[in-house]
C-alpha cells in the first residue's frame, strides 16, 4: 500500500511540472547569427532544477 501512495505522490509531482510556465520567453525579433557554420562547445557548464 505504502509503494501506491508514493507513486500517487509522484505523479502529482510530475503533473505539477506539466503545469508549470516557462520563466525565460521567446524573443520576437531574434537575431540572425551569420558564420556560426562550425560546433559549438560548452565548457564547465552546469545547471541545476529546483524544486519549491
Amino acid at each position: 500500500m505504502t509503494g501506491i501512495q508514493n507513486i500517487f505522490v509522484a505523479m502529482g509531482m510530475v503533473f505539477e511540472l506539466f503545469d508549470l510556465k516557462p520563466e525565460i520567453k521567446e524573443c520576437e525579433n531574434p537575431k540572425i547569427l551569420n558564420g556560426l557554420n562550425q560546433n559549438i562547445e560548452f565548457k564547465d557548464v552546469c545547471f541545476e532544477y529546483v524544486f519549491n
